[in-house]
């Protein structure tokens, strides 16, 4: 009974009948049964509802490179012919052993000019395979504007060198020290440096977790990561009576009145 009640609120929610709240787009429900036989009971049925929900399924506004406003269904849309010649050349760029993940836009460019020869049309091309197949990643960041990153999950496991919570345990200081939260860049270096990474890719490595907000620089020195920080300390509330606790207010005046002396309103601020 829990589990009948607990689906038909999600399918109210998900499913567009539960007003206005904003919600994943979720097309169906199903259970899949995990029954000790070869094919587990409803699979059948998921992979029909799969299927029926793909063929349905419109490209949405802004991936459409091709179609412009028109509607048209994402597994029926037609892509010119250099689009995937762009793509099986990008895989055989990035499968290239030692190859850096990112390259520069005008290298990539000189590369590629055999199938799409005309700069700005690389870029159109470059933008739809970014949004549909993921082989490719553009991000319109400053610095790296003019960078492509044709091995994304290259370029991601080497992300993950100084932000994997693996990592992180072992670079970063945790818990309620005062230095919780800190890595070093020399800390960084050496493990870029493992991994034979250069100068100018771990820069850019830089630059694009401070550019998403995963480390930020204090000095040249060092890191700020935000997710090792030690928790902020939280305080009990008493609603019933009203007692919610206050900072303590700063020393005033640097001990003139306990000397005897005049508190001046003026010059004085009181904490609370």
């Amino acid at each position: 009974r829990k589990l009948r009640s607990w689906c038909t609120y999600i399918e109210e929610c998900c499913l567009g009948r539960k007003g206005s709240r904003s919600y994943p787009q979720i097309k169906a429900i199903r259970f899949v049964g995990l029954a000790k036989r070869k094919r587990p009971v409803g699979i059948d049925e998921l992979n029909d509802i799969i299927h029926d929900v793909a063929m349905e399924m419109d490209l949405p506004q802004e991936n459409r490179v091709t179609t412009g406003n028109f509607k048209v269904k994402i597994l029926k849309e037609r892509i010119p012919k250099s689009y995937d010649d762009l793509r099986r050349k990008i895989e055989a760029l990035a499968a290239h052993k030692g190859r850096p993940p990112v390259i520069h836009k005008a290298a990539f460019c000189e590369h590629v000019k055999d199938i799409i020869p005309v700069p700005e049309e690389v870029q159109v091309s470059v933008n739809y395979l970014h949004s549909n197949t993921g082989v490719i990643l553009h991000f319109n960041k400053p610095v790296l504007l003019n960078y492509y990153i044709i091995n994304p999950q290259h370029w991601f496991d080497l992300c993950a060198l100084v932000v994997s919570t693996e990592n992180v345990s072992k670079l970063v200081r945790r818990g309620t020290d005062p230095s919780s939260g800190l890595l070093s860049c020399q800390k960084m270096d050496s493990e870029f440096q493992k991994k034979d990474v250069s100068p100018e890719i771990s820069q850019l490595i830089r630059t694009f977790l401070h550019d998403f907000h995963v480390i930020h620089p204090i000095n040249e020195e060092m890191f700020l990561v935000p997710s090792a920080m030690r928790p902020q300390p939280l305080l009990d509330l008493d609603f019933e009576t009203g007692n919610f606790p206050r900072r303590p207010a700063p020393p005033l005046g640097g001990g003139a009145i306990a000397n005897g002396g005049t508190l001046s309103l003026m010059n004085a601020s009181v904490g609370g």
